[in-house]
C-alpha cells in the first residue's frame, strides 16, 4: 500500500501506545494535519520539520507509562507556526523548562506540563499575560 497518497488528506494521526523513537518526519506531507496524538511511545524530541503543520490544534505527547516518551526539550521553532494549536499535553516528560513562546500561542486554552522536571520558565510574564487576557 502507498500510503504517501493518504498524507495530504490526514487530519488526525494517533500512534499512541507503540514503540516509536521518532514522530516520523513524513507528517510533515500532511498539510491538514490537526491533532497529533503519539502518547506512551519512547520519543526524545519532537522533528523541527513539524513546524510546517500549521494547523495542528492538538499535540498529545504525554508518558502514562513508565517507559514511555521522555522529552527533554522542545524547540522554539515549532511553536511559531502552531498558531492554531488550543490543547498542548506534554505531562509526565523530562522538560527543565518552559519556553516562552508557549505563552505567545494565541489560541493555546490547555497547557498540561504536570510530572516534569520543570525548574525554569521562560518568559514567564509573557505566559502570564497571555493568560489574563
Amino acid at each position: 500500500m502507498d500510503i504517501d497518497k493518504y498524507m495530504p488528506t490526514t487530519r488526525w494521526v494517533d500512534f499512541s501506545n507503540n514503540c516509536l523513537t521518532d514522530i516520523p518526519p513524513s507528517l510533515a506531507k500532511c498539510p491538514d494535519l490537526s491533532k497529533l496524538k503519539a502518547s506512551n511511545n519512547n520519543i526524545s524530541r519532537i522533528p523541527d520539520v513539524l513546524a510546517g503543520c500549521s494547523k495542528l490544534s492538538k499535540l498529545d505527547l504525554e508518558c502514562t507509562t513508565y517507559q514511555g516518551n521522555k522529552l527533554v526539550t522542545l524547540s522554539e521553532n515549532m511553536f511559531v507556526s502552531w498558531t492554531m494549536l488550543t490543547e498542548l499535553n506534554l505531562a509526565k516528560n523530562l522538560l527543565t523548562a518552559i519556553l516562552g513562546s508557549v505563552g505567545a500561542l494565541p489560541k493555546l486554552i490547555r497547557l498540561d506540563m504536570h510530572q516534569n522536571k520543570i525548574t525554569y520558565c521562560l518568559q514567564y510574564q509573557l505566559i502570564l499575560a497571555h493568560y489574563q487576557n
